[in-house]
């Protein structure tokens, strides 16, 4: 079984991980580990879901699992880098 990365895969992954990357270093600097875990893996996770849902409302679109994991699978690479800096310094 192959799986395809399309263009759109690659971009939803890559606006998510760094979406997470920032609200996660900002939560960080300016709070703790918690915070910038909790606000990181939130903010990327809600929006893979918001797109996803504003993607079905139209007349064309439909709901697809597809992107929801996409969009998770950047929350979670975003969250690890976060990680990464915060363990760092």
């Amino acid at each position: 079984m192959k799986i395809k990365i399309s263009k759109e895969d690659v971009a939803q992954i890559t606006v998510t991980t760094c979406i997470t990357v920032i609200v996660g270093l900002v939560g960080f600097m300016l709070f703790d580990l918690n915070c910038g875990v909790y606000a990181a893996i939130t903010s990327g996770l809600s929006i893979g879901v918001g797109k996803e849902y504003a993607d079905s409302l139209s007349s064309q679109d439909k709901w697809s699992w597809r992107d929801v994991i996409t969009g998770s699978l950047g929350a979670v690479i975003g969250l690890v880098i976060c990680l990464i800096f915060y363990l760092i310094r």
